[in-house]
């Protein structure tokens, strides 16, 4: 019986003794040693991260695009310089806070404003006006497969982005001018 060391692999070599009761009289055998190599393989790990579980946004009085460079800090895995990727799996949006942008990528076209930008950042594209919480879900995945049971991917996880109200100042429309006939009385 042996165990390894979790996250350790290489290969060793072993000299294995097999050895009987017999004895060793009239020119008897009683042992017999064998080279064994134990190879322990290199299993995938999946990525490892810190992401932010919430983001918080001020209301944008026009169309507001914000970029979250370190919301996806890869920070592990099989190796440090593996490479990994980030897909967006979904996005709710049941209030209306992502504004829609094209894409001829899309089958309908359109996308929410959600999107995932150069160095791991999180693009949200916010609709004028509009306060709430959206989802989004993402999963993670890297370069060196499933070989041996390797997982190269990650579980969904979920970031809430809370788009806080804004008090806009009062608007008022009144006209340039007004004007009035001497004793006309009241004027509405």
């Amino acid at each position: 019986d042996f165990s390894t060391v979790p996250g350790a692999f290489g290969e060793v070599l072993l000299d294995v003794a097999a050895v009987d009761s017999g004895g060793t009289d009239n020119g008897g055998i009683d042992a017999t040693v064998r080279e064994l190599r134990l190879e322990v393989i290199n299993v995938n790990r999946p990525p490892e991260f810190v992401v932010a579980r919430s983001v918080e946004l001020l209301e944008a009085r026009g169309v507001f695009t914000q970029s979250f460079p370190h919301l996806l800090n890869v920070s592990g895995g099989l190796r440090e310089d593996q490479e990994v990727t980030f897909e967006i799996l979904s996005v709710e949006d049941a209030v209306g806070i992502f504004l829609n942008v094209t894409d001829p990528y899309s089958p309908s076209g359109v996308r929410p404003g959600v999107s995932l930008g150069g160095d791991r950042t999180l693009d949200i594209t916010l609709v004028p006006y509009a306060n709430g919480v959206g989802r989004v879900t993402l999963a993670a995945r890297d370069a060196f497969g499933t070989a041996y049971g390797g997982v190269n991917g990650t579980a969904p996880f979920t970031v809430d982005v809370v788009v806080l109200p804004v008090n806009d100042p009062p608007t008022a429309s009144i006209h340039p001018g007004i004007f009035a006939v001497e004793d006309a009385g009241e004027v509405r």
